[in-house]
């Protein structure tokens, strides 16, 4: 851990377990999703699966397996984010259709009886997504997973303009990932939490 890393930490203290969300479903949302530490049906057969990767990485896994299981989404799109991701989406939610590289982009899928698609959108702040302007890829519906956020200056700003945009209504900083979840019905509001 970086000495950046341990400021960014002991900053979010008080807000890493859930403590200082108002909202019951963003407190939810955090506790049971972001900040679970209870294994899933499915972590020991994916830790067989996807061998040989970095402890970090697996934990960015499990949290996108969670994240998948929870929004049970019609579509994901995988903007520069490694492979082995998709293998724990498609554990977590089978009838999603996965599509990867910036082609994909404007996908929406299958709509829901509401009018929205429930689309998981992963991308990497790093230089495999930056040619794409993902704040056109954020729309009602949507839950935005963005890796490397910390890693550069470019990366930071690509986030900040993530962050910022006014369809990212529900928007969480996990220093190194970010989230947001696209919901029109929402104010915005924005959470920076260990996890």
């Amino acid at each position: 851990m970086t000495i950046r890393e341990a400021i960014a930490r002991i900053r979010r203290t008080g807000s890493s377990r859930g403590f200082g969300i108002q909202s019951p479903s963003d407190y939810s949302f955090v506790c049971d999703i972001v900040n679970c530490r209870y294994p899933y049906y499915a972590y020991s057969s994916l830790k067989k699966t996807v061998a040989g990767i970095s402890k970090q990485e697996r934990k960015k896994a499990e949290l996108l397996f969670r994240i998948a299981n929870f929004m049970q989404p019609d579509v994901t799109v995988n903007l520069g984010m490694e492979q082995w991701y998709e293998t724990y989406i498609s554990s977590a939610c089978k009838r999603t259709r996965i599509y990867s590289g910036n082609r994909a982009c404007g996908i929406d899928g299958g709509k829901q009886p509401n009018g929205t698609c429930r689309r998981l959108l992963l991308a990497s702040c790093r230089a495999a997504a930056r040619d794409t302007d993902l704040c056109q890829e954020i729309k009602d519906g949507t839950i935005l997973i963005a890796d490397g956020i910390a890693t550069d200056n470019n990366a930071r700003r690509q986030w900040e303009r993530i962050a910022n945009d006014e369809h990212s209504t529900l928007v969480f900083d996990l220093y190194d990932i970010g989230i947001v979840i696209a919901d029109k019905k929402r104010s915005k509001t924005t959470y920076r939490i260990n996890y």
